[in-house]
């Protein structure tokens, strides 16, 4: 008789399924935050405090997701806040999910303002100083960030989100 030792497969972050953490958000008491903001503010936490480069990326596109599926006014303003700290993350992946989850957010998420144009000016010094910063085709944050801007209805708009290497005009 032979006894085998269990193997035991190497710990890896799962993957935290939105609708996991909305059940679970579901079961917090009506006084703290609705269920859809606390599970937007588990995933923002998630990103800040994620080692992984991947994983940070993946936990952004969920947070997107979540933001998508939420109703604006089921968001905040300490969340938006919260949510536009993601755009001092050095991940241009995260900086372009976090702006995108800003512009889905719409007007609601002007007190993010101050923040994406820091962020704007942040990208535009990148790309000065170094070139192959587009995460996938081209793309970088900076457009991610005009684009929020315009859905948060800022205005005038930076000239690079009108006229410049962001411009949609």
């Amino acid at each position: 008789m032979s006894i085998r030792a269990p193997s035991y497969a190497p710990v890896v972050a799962a993957p935290i399924s939105v609708f996991i953490l909305l059940a679970l958000a579901s079961a917090l008491p009506a006084q703290q935050l609705n269920a859809t903001e606390a599970v937007i503010q588990e995933l923002i936490d998630m990103v800040k405090t994620t080692a992984s480069s991947s994983d940070r990326q993946d936990l952004a596109d969920r947070l997107l997701r979540a933001v998508r599926i939420a109703s604006p006014t089921d968001i905040s303003t300490a969340t938006v806040i919260n949510l536009a700290e993601l755009l001092d993350n050095d991940d241009d992946w995260v900086r372009i999910d976090a702006a995108a989850s800003l512009a889905n957010i719409g007007p609601r998420a002007r007190p993010a303002v101050p923040m994406l144009r820091r962020a704007l000016q942040k990208v535009q010094l990148e790309q000065s100083k170094a070139s192959g910063l587009a995460v996938f085709g081209g793309l970088t944050s900076g457009e991610t960030i005009c684009l929020a801007l315009r859905e948060i209805g800022d205005t005038p708009l930076p000239s690079v989100c009108v006229n410049g290497p962001y411009g949609y005009g």
